[in-house]
């Protein structure tokens, strides 16, 4: 079988056929007249899904997905959640057996929802009729492509192209991070590319949650070169074998390995680069910010970050809702985060909203931004940012706030 086509049969088999949970929500709401905003915004992504497809391919994965979720996974994954998380849910919430099937039957069978998701968003804290004002780590790559349908082909290359995201930036006056080399797609990597006697961070153009991704460490004392993989490859020799190895198929930038400003490194209690998530949303003419998290990376699991909420006003780390997971926070508290204030929040809420000034047809990007010991840098911005832990930080769903007046005026011309 060509390569080309065996990709693509994989690609269907994983996106399409074998998928375990829908695409979007399908609710029976949905034909109902007089429905909320929020209502409305996920019928729009429910009906204008998979965009570059002709109709009847929209209709038949529409049909296939229901099917198969209906009949097969859905029941799954009821009793695997439930056996998961019922017993802890009763003991902590005294949420009774009888209410917690009745509440999955019911978000499984009639709005599509996979059960999971009764425990991740403390859905039991809402009536049922709120549960369509949450957007769901399912629908998410339908959701903002739906949501983004205006978005000029442009813009959607800025956001996706890391170099001429930071050319972009340096131009509009931004702190982002300089590119050193830009290693194109087939060539090879060059001794005195990477070889600087610096440490530097090498990613690919496109991308995104640090796949990847590698640290060139350079240790002066020893002159040597360490590259984290996340394994340690250590030998100038092999490392350029493995670089050449894994950029085979995609561009390459290399920038300057960046540290932690002394005090995120003493308030967070980690060496490793803690980034920030800043999610902004155009309103009328006007950027705003949504939503704030910190990302302190987990050192036991590498590509596993730790999220905490910021209030998005007054930078200051905030405890969060009273959910079924309470880990982080026990944890939040024990490390003594909380109701501390990010360093420089002021100016990092000026970098976003500036960027974002400068891409007005992208109704939300989610930037990531750190706080460096050579100041702010702005990493980049991602319009597939991940919705789940907002949410589960948050003490309302994400469409009774600014999302929702962003996405209802992002539609004025094309109402929901």
């Amino acid at each position: 079988m060509p390569k080309k086509i065996h990709k693509r049969w994989q690609q269907i088999k994983t996106l399409i056929l074998l998928r375990p949970v829908p695409h979007t929500i399908m609710s029976w709401r949905f034909l109902l007249p007089g429905q909320s905003n929020a209502v409305k915004l996920h019928r729009k992504v429910f009906l204008h899904a998979w965009p570059t497809l002709p109709r009847i391919g929209w209709a038949l994965i529409a049909l296939y997905s229901t099917i198969t979720w209906l009949c097969f996974f859905s029941w799954r994954q009821i009793y695997r959640s439930y056996r998961t998380h019922g017993k802890k849910l009763k003991e902590q919430f005294n949420i009774s057996q009888t209410r917690q099937v009745l509440d999955l039957l019911n978000m499984t069978f009639l709005h599509s929802i996979p059960p999971n998701n009764y425990y991740l968003y403390s859905l039991f804290n809402q009536p049922r009729e709120k549960w369509l004002d949450y957007v769901y780590p399912f629908q998410l790559s339908q959701w903002h492509s739906a949501m983004s349908a205006k978005s000029s082909a442009e813009s959607q290359h800025l956001l996706t192209s890391k170099h001429d995201f930071a050319h972009a930036m340096e131009k509009a006056g931004l702190p982002a991070v300089r590119t050193i080399e830009f290693i194109k797609n087939g060539s090879a990597v060059k001794h005195e590319q990477i070889f600087t006697e610096h440490s530097l961070f090498l990613k690919p153009n496109t991308g995104n949650q640090r796949k990847g991704c590698f640290e060139l460490h350079y240790l002066p004392e020893k002159i040597q070169y360490e590259l984290h993989t996340p394994d340690i490859v250590t030998g100038k020799t092999n490392i350029l074998e493995f670089l050449n190895q894994r950029f085979k198929g995609e561009d390459y930038i290399v920038q300057p390995l960046l540290e932690n400003h002394p005090q995120i490194a003493s308030l967070c209690h980690t060496n490793d680069l803690v980034t920030l998530r800043l999610v902004t949303g155009m309103i009328q003419t006007q950027p705003a910010l949504i939503f704030a998290l910190l990302e302190i990376p987990v050192t036991e699991k590498p590509g596993y970050v730790w999220h905490l909420p910021i209030n998005p006003q007054t930078g200051v780390i905030n405890h969060g809702m009273n959910t079924l997971f309470q880990e982080k926070k026990r944890q939040l508290i024990e490390e003594g985060l909380e109701g501390k204030t990010i360093p420089l929040w002021e100016e990092m809420r000026h970098i976003v909203l500036t960027a974002h000034q400068n891409i007005q047809d992208v109704p939300t990007i989610g930037w990531d931004i750190v706080c460096s010991s050579n100041g702010l840098k702005l990493l980049e911005g991602n319009t597939g940012w991940a919705i789940a832990p907002h949410q589960t930080w948050n003490s309302e769903p994400v469409l009774n706030g600014l999302l929702k007046q962003v996405y209802i005026n992002y539609n004025q011309d094309n109402p929901v």
